[in-house]
């Protein structure tokens, strides 16, 4: 996934994490349904999605699997993020990464083992 060309060095921990993310094109319509046609709100969504694919994320973090069905607000945020990091600004003034620093996620993130 891509990110900006000084996130690794920033936040080493959280570009492994992100790194490791990968979402199908079956991910992104099953979240899309929730949203479009099911009328959930986005986080609500985020949730279930994470709810329901915990062995999928817990992979990505290096969570243990007794974090599940529970998902963890970082990692919530961090769909979001992605999501919504599509900015016709560019990344580096993207609302997205402004919310991403003044939330802690990448603080939050440091703690997660990622082995």
């Amino acid at each position: 996934m891509g990110v900006w060309s000084g996130f690794p060095d920033k936040w080493p921990t959280a570009y492994a994490a992100v790194q490791k993310m990968n979402f199908t094109n079956l991910d992104i319509a099953q979240l899309a349904m929730y949203v479009d046609i099911d009328g959930m709100e986005p986080e609500d969504a985020a949730n279930k999605w994470l709810a329901d694919n915990c062995g999928r994320w817990t992979g990505w973090t290096g969570a243990d699997s007794s974090a599940c069905p529970e998902a963890p607000g970082f990692l919530l945020r961090i769909l979001w993020i992605r999501s919504s990091c599509r900015s016709t600004t560019g990344p580096a003034r993207s609302p997205a990464l402004r919310r991403w620093r003044h939330a802690g996620v990448h603080r939050q993130l440091g703690r997660v083992h990622l082995g």
